[in-house]
């Protein structure tokens, strides 16, 4: 059986009530609010930078990438890697500079502002894996089109 995106978002939304479950049976710590308000107040926030992300990330992601792929321009394509070896590449790249895009969000007042969202929850499950503010998603988009 192949994994498709037909079976990824039900997939990918059983994993995250088992993680909520989970935390809720064997918390690390004991919870300090009612779960179904923050749960609400999470979801609201999601939607906010989901909407910002779909309406600002996307389309400015999908044109660079388009642009970029068809005149070859970029770091990986530079280097001629072999089709396994780029791919990955590029993700552990992508994946380090989104560590660091995190750390300066940590440290400049300004972006923390916005930052400081995701870290208000007063207890951390999966639901505030995906809290962010919707202007934190609009400076990532800026800071994402220009590692494409």
């Amino acid at each position: 059986m192949t994994l498709t995106l037909k079976w990824l978002v039900p997939a990918l939304a059983l994993i995250g009530l088992a993680l909520l479950v989970t935390g809720r049976l064997l918390p690390l710590r004991p919870p300090t609010r009612e779960l179904l308000p923050r749960l609400l107040l999470n979801a609201a926030i999601s939607l906010l930078a989901f909407g910002a992300s779909a309406a600002l990330v996307q389309p400015v992601a999908r044109a660079i990438l388009g642009w970029s792929t068809e005149r070859g321009f970029g770091l990986i394509p530079a280097l001629s890697l072999p089709v396994p070896v780029g791919p990955a590449l590029a993700f552990l790249l992508l994946d380090l500079s989104f560590y660091y895009w995190h750390r300066v969000n940590h440290s400049i007042p300004f972006l923390w502002r916005f930052h400081n969202v995701h870290h208000a929850d007063p207890d951390l499950d999966v639901s505030t894996s995906f809290r962010f503010h919707f202007g934190e998603v609009a400076f990532s988009a800026v800071f994402r089109a220009v590692q494409i």
